[in-house]
């Protein structure tokens, strides 16, 4: 059995745990150095770089003429791979809140919560909201479980955390209105100078007797004249509002636009949607009071690069301030140096967002066309069902439904007991309007391949039956 090739182990992790994209020859031997406390010889770490270079694991490079080394892509992905797998196999089956969900006309997921998220129905009554998770889409399902996290916290951390938001995000709004990205001058110029080449260009489309042409034009000016009027709006509340009442007919104008230039006309049309990318405004506001930089390294790189989420949680985090404390948003209000001034005093609440958004991990798998989980699809799909529509048949909720208690239906469960009671399984037939069969039941159930189950099932029936004679 051969040594250990602890050298060639420790450039890996030296390249996993650098940020850099690429190191020197030198960094690697001080660093290799560091980790194992002792003096290397250059043969050495030249030996097991050509080793970690032959198996895929390393490939060299240029820098400005200079040699340097980085990781191959292949090695990046098996790595990723591996500790995906590890993850997984570390959990408990009980950790995952869904496992093979495929109710809803959804995608069949498993998904992971550590820790497992309260119940939801729970977590709604005690803070007088009815809360959902929606995990057919990713981001939303991760993003509505940090929305009931944050509903669930004391109100201070509340009240605090949305302040932090909410001048972050208006302070960013205000530098872009107040001093355009693209030039140096307010937004409200810029916007003046679009209308009027939108109204040039509109006028020579009307000469040339093009409609679509026109249609398109006309279109931009209506998103410009959209986001003229945003920017009137003096507080956070009103701007929000605006936003949300106005979203729909900006996206109509914007369909219209795509279809007309296949693909962006350039003419300020996207202006409107900068607004509706709260984490861009966050970014540009933290920034502007030079707190980024220290919000970056209190957040995991790629929970705060993850903008699909934070965008939903922000929105759904205003949405609720819009219901329960709207004044608050409305104190959000004044210049870009003034909101700059407010911003600096909710920096201390950084710590309280951080401790939110890193709470819980997430684990999210959506699968397709995978043979091998068809059975136990069917099984997560047909079981719920069938359980509702026993409790109803037991409740007396199904009398309605007269064939299943027509003996032809009675007699075909009785045919079903008796091949259970032989160790057979039943026909694969249907009893009711529902997606189960009596062999499913018998593959899937918990109590399917026991006889008092089926006897359960057949007395049931038999006494509903009565009770219609006797009501009859």
């Amino acid at each position: 059995m051969g040594r250990r090739p602890i050298i060639r182990e420790t450039i890996l992790k030296i390249f996993e745990e650098t940020n850099k994209d690429y190191l020197s020859f030198s960094e690697i031997k001080i660093n290799c150095e560091k980790k194992l406390n002792r003096k290397l010889h250059d043969s050495n770490i030249h030996r097991n770089l050509k080793n970690l270079i032959n198996n895929g694991s390393v490939e060299k490079i240029l820098i400005d003429g200079k040699p340097a080394y980085k990781l191959t892509q292949q090695y990046c992905a098996q790595s990723l791979k591996n500790k995906l797998i590890k993850i997984i196999k570390e959990r408990n089956a009980n950790e995952f809140t869904e496992l093979l969900h495929a109710r809803d006309e959804s995608v069949p997921h498993a998904i992971l919560e550590i820790p497992p998220q309260e119940d939801i129905f729970s977590i709604g009554i005690k803070a007088g909201e009815f809360l959902m998770v929606e995990w057919k889409i990713p981001h939303v399902g991760i993003a509505d479980t940090l929305f009931n996290d944050f509903i669930m916290l004391p109100k201070d951390k509340q009240d605090g955390i949305v302040k932090l938001l909410a001048w972050s995000y208006w302070t960013g709004v205000r530098c872009y209105i107040e001093k355009s990205s693209f030039k140096e001058q307010p937004l409200k110029g810029e916007l003046n100078e679009l209308k009027e080449d939108c109204k040039r260009y509109l006028e020579k489309a009307k000469r040339n007797n093009d409609e679509n042409r026109v249609k398109g034009e006309k279109a931009i000016l209506k998103t410009l004249k959209i986001t003229e009027e945003l920017i009137t709006k003096e507080n956070l509340k009103d701007f929000l509002t605006f936003i949300e009442n106005n979203r729909k007919k900006y996206e109509f104008y914007i369909e219209i636009i795509l279809n007309t230039f296949h693909g962006w006309a350039r003419g300020g049309e996207l202006i409107f949607n900068e607004f509706m990318n709260y984490m861009y405004n966050i970014f540009d506001g933290l920034n502007a009071i030079g707190s980024w930089e220290y919000f970056e390294k209190k957040l995991k790189y790629h929970i705060l690069n993850a903008c699909d989420v934070l965008n939903y949680f922000i929105k759904e985090v205003f949405n609720y301030y819009k219901r329960k404390n709207e004044l608050l948003l409305k104190e959000v209000h004044g210049t870009f140096n003034e909101a700059k001034d407010n911003l600096k005093g909710c920096i201390p609440f950084i710590e309280d967002l951080t401790e939110l958004l890193e709470k819980r991990k997430f684990v999210a798998i959506y699968l397709w066309n995978f043979e091998a989980i068809d059975a136990e699809i069917e099984k997560c799909y047909k079981l719920p069902q069938f359980e509702d529509w026993f409790r109803a048949l037991k409740e007396g909720r199904l009398d309605h439904r007269i064939w299943l208690f027509d003996d032809r239906t009675i007699k075909e469960v009785e045919k079903a007991y008796r091949r259970v009671r032989r160790g057979m399984p039943p026909e694969n037939i249907k009893i009711d309007k529902e997606p189960w069969t009596l062999r499913d039941l018998f593959e899937y159930h918990p109590m399917g391949k026991s006889p008092s189950f089926w006897e359960e099932l057949i007395n049931i029936l038999y006494k509903q039956k009565e009770q219609k004679l006797i009501h009859l």
